[in-house]
């Protein structure tokens, strides 16, 4: 039989308590990487956080064809899942000129700097997401390097939630936002953590709060 579905709403206060203080975390300490790797203040907040059903996540993105821009990483170590960080074209663009001090051509192709710079935040915000993370619950969570894809919402979303419909039931989604002193760029962070892996983590949030 398969473990019942977790839901935000399903989630204790101590367990939503603690994701938001992880979240938090990784986000403030992402924001330093950033501003340090740009020689300028930038910040990542996190205005909401939830878990939901898998099959709802292509509505949280856009329809089918609309073109998103999104940033893939896996985890491995002592969890297996998947982040995906997602953003609309101009929201990608605006992020691109606060890191590279230009904005990309609308009408070209994001060149190999354009995608290294969306790669770089996808990697930082990341990593320092599942350390803290794996600072809250001992656990070993390790990203792999990112891969950015320019797609329209369906085809970008296919690879990972086939990868993940077999095993994982849940996506943590975080409403995540960057900003600087002249943008505020508002996008998606997914995390597609296998069934067991969410329990695991959860679990030891819980152990380690007492």
């Amino acid at each position: 039989m398969k473990p019942s579905m977790l839901s935000t709403a399903s989630l204790t206060e101590s367990e939503l308590g603690q994701l938001r203080k992880a979240v938090s975390l990784g986000f403030a300490n992402a924001a330093s990487g950033l501003s340090l790797m740009v020689d300028r203040r930038i910040t990542v907040s996190s205005p909401g956080l939830r878990i939901i059903p898998i099959g709802q996540v292509p509505g949280l993105v856009g329809k089918p064809d609309e073109v998103v821009v999104a940033a893939y990483l896996s985890i491995s170590g002592d969890a297996a899942g998947h982040i995906l960080l997602v953003l609309s074209p101009d929201a990608a663009d605006d992020l691109v000129e606060m890191l590279v001090g230009y904005r990309p051509d609308a009408m070209a192709a994001l060149d190999d700097v354009e995608r290294s710079a969306l790669g770089e935040v996808a990697n930082v915000t990341g990593s320092f997401f599942l350390s803290a993370i794996a600072d809250a619950t001992d656990l070993l969570l390790q990203p792999s390097p990112p891969a950015v894809i320019v797609d329209m919402a369906g085809a970008a979303l296919d690879v990972p939630l086939i990868a993940v419909a077999m095993t994982m039931e849940e996506a943590l989604v975080i409403d995540t936002r960057f900003a600087d002193d002249d943008h505020q760029i508002n996008g998606l962070f997914l995390m597609f953590p296998d069934v067991a892996s969410l329990r695991l983590m959860l679990e030891r949030m819980n152990r380690l709060d007492e």
